[in-house]
């Protein structure tokens, strides 16, 4: 797995492309951390076999 570290640059490319926002420096050092974290899961998630695991259909459309 590729470990990749966000700067603070792509981070502000990121935000403001898909939002349409800009952040200030402060806001951009809080949204980091968060946004390595969601970063790791995800590639820990794309690194999983799932290619034998069947999608799970069954869903209660009430959400209890």
């Amino acid at each position: 797995m590729v470990t990749t570290t966000l700067s603070p640059q792509t981070i502000a490319e990121m935000v403001h492309k898909l939002g349409g926002v800009s952040l200030s420096s402060s806001e951009l050092e809080e949204l980091a951390p968060q946004l390595e974290t969601l970063f790791r899961d995800i590639q820990t998630l794309e690194s999983l076999d799932l290619g034998e695991v069947e999608p799970e259909t069954l869903f209660d459309i009430q959400g209890e």
